[in-house]
């Protein structure tokens, strides 16, 4: 069983219900929706085709809301047409909403004019352009092109030194944060954190709506790294968005960047998603490069939960193909033996695990990390088969998932939200169960639906872990060894 999940961007050539049913079967276990695109009637069918597919093949899959946040992006092109934007040239950006050629492009970004003065730097399309402002006479920007290239239209666009305006959400945001909310979503995504404040607002509506969905931050402006411990502490995720994080930092500084957020998230036991450029040049051709193969084997190795696919699965020409071979990646690293040689005692010493039930903060927080790593001492002890955890809100679940056993964690469960939220959890495979009122109801439930799931077979032993009593959601306070 492969530890580390894939996430893949759902799109234009993802939007059958046939290539849904592929890629599940290829590995994917959360389909994002990317909000910065696409209408609400559109993503509606998404969600429905993926719920479908996941109903017809019996699979939890999670479906991840990601808003687009305070991006600011390009204008329309004449004829939709991608430009050309050549070195040493000069072009005019104005916050007027105009027609774009290769003399004059506009921005949503209504400010930008007021804000930007000689010398500062404008990127875009991802930082691939790179202009410099020359002068700037409200409502144009007059800058010359320093690093040119093709620029296609409603393309994003970066002030690396400019503090911006705008609010963290927008009402774009909230608008279809309530729209992701009354579908169901699993996770929501929230672009370009700036301060842990930012992901409590949302946790604060998603609980005015009474919505268990998880709140995922993603880190992909400097002000983010400024506070970077605080905002893990109020998140339930981080996705580590290096496509931004890069052009409003330095290239040069990504890698390491990368490793200590993927570091940190372990230590505070939360999961933590590795995204953009994992496998780009799939997008168009049928194999990637041996660096990006490399890409995706090291932040495996730095220990991330999860690995992310954009373009390459939202519009790229072999989609299925490209799941396939960053499953097999993963699954080539997950052998080695060395990988599950981690530090365990420094990863379990945080006091970071959270709960929200703050009448048992303190007890939650030490039970969880006392038995995950229990757990993992007995899986390296005994010869067990799998770990056996119930779990009425996933926590257990992920606190086992984060001392990284060597076997697979089921996560039996009567909830069909903690069901799917658990698909992100590395390692986790969730069986929804009825509920189970003792531990003799618990023990025959995890044999019968094991042995009839063909998960283990008679005389295998496995670990069981539970809170009991077991009616109520309680802190995990029971490990059993068992043999089937």
């Amino acid at each position: 069983m492969r530890g580390t999940k894939i996430v893949c961007t759902m799109g234009p050539a993802t939007n059958d219900e046939s290539i849904i049913k592929a890629l599940i079967n290829a590995g994917m276990d959360v389909a994002r929706l990317n909000l910065s695109h696409g209408t609400h009637d559109y993503h509606k069918e998404m969600y429905k085709k993926i719920r479908s597919v996941c109903k017809e093949l019996g699979k939890d899959i999670a479906i991840l809301f990601d808003l687009q946040g305070p991006k600011i992006r390009t204008g329309l092109l004449e004829n939709h047409k991608p430009i050309e934007l050549i070195r040493g040239e000069h072009i005019i950006i104005t916050s007027e909403q105009v027609i774009g050629n290769n003399k004059i492009i506009s921005t949503d970004y209504s400010h930008l004019p007021e804000e930007v003065k000689p010398g500062n730097r404008i990127l875009l399309a991802d930082g691939t352009l790179e202009l410099k402002v020359i002068n700037s006479h409200p409502p144009e920007v007059e800058c010359e092109i320093i690093r040119g290239g093709i620029l296609g239209e409603r393309k994003g666009m970066n002030l690396p030194e400019i503090p911006i305006k705008l609010p963290s959400l927008t009402e774009k945001d909230w608008d279809d944060l309530d729209f992701g909310i009354s579908l169901g979503a699993d996770y929501f995504a929230l672009s370009f954190v700036r301060t842990p404040e930012d992901v409590i607002q949302v946790k604060k509506r998603l609980q005015d709506k009474n919505c268990t969905a998880k709140v995922i931050a993603k880190i992909e402006r400097p002000e983010a790294l400024q506070c970077i411990d605080r905002i893990i502490e109020v998140s339930d995720a981080l996705l580590i968005a290096r496509g931004d994080l890069a052009v409003e930092t330095t290239l040069e500084e990504v890698p390491m960047v990368q490793k200590r957020i993927i570091r940190k998230c372990n230590i505070a036991g939360i999961p933590v998603i590795t995204a953009t450029q994992m496998l780009e040049s799939m997008t168009e051709h049928p194999i990637p490069t041996r660096a990006e193969m490399s890409d995706v084997a090291n932040a495996v190795l730095d220990g991330t939960d999860a690995v992310m696919l954009s373009a390459e699965t939202a519009t790229g020409k072999n989609p299925i193909s490209t799941v396939e071979v960053m499953d097999k990646i993963i699954r080539c690293v997950e052998k080695d033996q060395s990988y599950f040689e981690c530090p365990l005692d420094e990863m379990c010493k945080s006091t970071s695990l959270k709960q929200d039930n703050k009448k048992f903060h303190s007890k939650i927080e030490d039970t969880a990390i006392a038995s995950g790593k229990a757990v993992k001492q007995l899986v390296m002890t005994l010869n067990t088969k799998a770990i056996a955890c119930f779990t009425y809100s996933g926590y257990s679940a992920m606190a086992i998932s984060n001392s990284r056993p060597k076997v697979p964690i089921y996560a039996l469960t009567p909830n069909d939200n903690v069901a799917r939220q658990c698909s992100l959890f590395w390692g986790v495979q969730a069986i929804k169960l009825p509920e189970v009122q003792s531990i003799e109801d618990m023990l025959l439930a995890v044999e019968k639906t094991l042995i009839t799931k063909k998960l283990v077979k008679r005389g295998d032993m496995v670990i069981i872990v539970a809170g009991y009593p077991l009616s109520v959601a309680c802190p995990t306070n029971l490990i059993k060894v068992h043999v089937i």
